[in-house]
């Protein structure tokens, strides 16, 4: 399980709005319920964290949030306190808390006392966006392995029949990576919807009115690029179909109705060799997310088709559906977000035996991109300590807490791909990076000043909790670990391998 902040955020609130605490118990609680919080934490591969001890945390945090109250009591609620006036009436920059915002001329206020960060922190699966842009500059590099996803790579040159082809091999493609030959039925049904629309009320729920919004703007997309929209739906359901005919061997007169000859061909099994329009891409590599196209990007290498919205890329993509159109549009966002971003091409792809690692299923570009990330945190640690001020003592203290888990923050049980075995190294880690005292102190500062705006003890009390909540969580998600194992081999029988862990949450 992931590490427990909704616990967190709530004793803390209550242990501040019970009674006016000390500041050296009030540090001591913060400590203690940080080592209970993240008792439960864990890797994304599923290790979860071994504790340690909390001795130096409530030491270092009782000392140092006694020497925060000489200054300033961080919770301690006191009127809003804008920047100072120049003599013209302009804000003086670093000032105050805040910036007037009736003043003509703000200026940014102390980052001390600006806004802390108070979105919950998400853990794993790996953002698309940020995944895109990995694979723009480590594509080549890697050679990244192929895994479930591929793109339709329209640029918007294309004629109407490039456009089908390309459209069309998708399509096969997509039946041919399927081992299930319920789901190649599935899939043959879903190309023969292509072209039709639902009426009246479906199995999914929805009359023909909540249908109407996305056939439109699947309409749109293709007349919006130019093509005519008849024209490109009846020629990919009608060449999809011509060429598995082909692969199968089947008559193209044979079964006519309802495809029947085909539907049992197809549900059998998968032609020994597949017939693609071969005037187009055919030998996909899945090395790049599919990109919405932004009418708004002016950038002259921009090549993204206008045909290429999501209702389009969630029409063409099989979802288990049998009908291309059976979608409303409230639902679309979100499959093409989760469904054919998330779960499609950032999908990781575990090795789970000793041909998987030999074959390079692991450097799917997820793995690849979790790879990065580690060796990329060597360049960015820090060097040498900062100063005296408390709240970075209290960030050092919370750093030194995982160095001094050495070589087993984690359990060694499961393994780390492309690791298979906690043996023959132990299942023990290497530290790469704890994270940067830095950002981790100036969370805390902004976090045990968030509730100062505030008039209302409970108010400020809940945004002191879950602002240090975020702070540690982003903590967390730097540090990155070598898992040392291995790969079991008859012979040997262990051969030894590394993994990499790029976060803990």
């Amino acid at each position: 399980m992931p590490a427990n902040w909704s616990s967190f955020i709530s004793n803390v609130e209550s242990y501040i709005i019970s009674q006016p605490p000390s500041p050296t118990e009030l540090g001591k609680h913060i400590a203690r319920e940080y080592h209970t919080a993240i008792k439960q934490s864990q890797s994304m591969w599923g290790q979860t964290h071994v504790s340690g001890s909390n001795s130096g945390l409530l030491s270092t945090y009782g000392t140092q949030f006694e020497r925060m109250k000489a200054d300033e009591d961080p919770i301690e609620l006191e009127p809003v306190l804008t920047n100072a006036l120049d003599e013209d009436g302009n804000e003086i920059p670093f000032t105050g808390r805040t910036s007037d915002p009736n003043n003509p001329n703000p200026a940014p206020p102390d980052p001390e006392y600006a806004d802390p960060d108070m979105e919950e922190v998400e853990p794993p699966p790996i953002d698309p966006e940020k995944m895109r842009l990995f694979i723009d500059e480590y594509s080549s590099e890697y050679n990244l392995y192929e895994y479930e996803f591929f793109e339709f790579g329209l640029t918007g040159s294309e004629t109407k029949d490039q456009l089908v082809a390309i459209i069309s091999n998708r399509m096969l493609f997509t039946l041919m990576s399927e081992s299930s030959g319920g789901t190649r039925e599935k899939i043959l049904n879903w190309i023969n919807s292509f072209g039709t629309w639902e009426t009246g009320t479906t199995t999914v729920g929805g009359t023909s009115s909540d249908f109407a919004a996305f056939k439109s703007k699947v309409e749109s997309a293709i007349g919006d690029g130019g093509y005519d929209v008849s024209y490109i739906l009846s020629k990919v359901k009608y060449r999809t179909i011509e060429k598995l005919k082909t692969s199968y061997g089947v008559s193209s007169l044979e079964g006519t109705t309802n495809n029947i000859g085909l539907r049992t061909s197809v549900k059998n099994g998968k032609p020994a060799e597949m017939t693609y329009h071969n005037s187009v891409k055919k030998d996909f590599l899945f090395e790049y997310a599919q990109e919405e196209f932004d009418k708004d990007n002016t950038n002259e290498d921009y090549k993204v088709s206008p045909v290429l919205l999501k209702e389009f890329i969630v029409y063409f993509s099989f979802t288990g559906r049998e009908k291309s159109s059976e979608w409303k549009d409230i639902q679309v966002t979100t499959e093409y977000v989760d469904g054919e971003m998330k779960n499609k091409w950032a999908k990781q792809v575990i090795p789970q035996t000793v041909e998987d690692v030999k074959n390079n299923k692991n450097r799917a570009a997820p793995y690849m991109y979790v790879r990065q990330q580690t060796v990329d945190a060597l360049e960015d640690a820090e060097g040498g300590e900062g100063g005296d001020d408390p709240y970075e003592l209290c960030a050092r203290e919370t750093i030194k807490y995982w160095k001094d888990t050495t070589t087993q923050p984690l359990k060694s049980m499961p393994p780390a791909p492309p690791c298979l075995s906690k043996m023959p190294l132990g299942g023990t880690y290497i530290p790469i990076y704890h994270g940067t005292e830095k950002k981790l102190a100036e969370g805390l500062r902004k976090a045990l000043n968030a509730g100062k705006d505030s008039d209302n003890i409970q108010q400020a009390a809940k945004m002191v909790a879950t602002a240090l909540s975020v702070a540690y969580a982003k903590h967390l998600m730097e540090l990155k670990f070598i898992y040392q194992g291995g790969i079991p081999v008859p012979t040997v029988p262990y051969v030894p391998m590394i993994g990499f862990v790029p976060n803990v949450f």
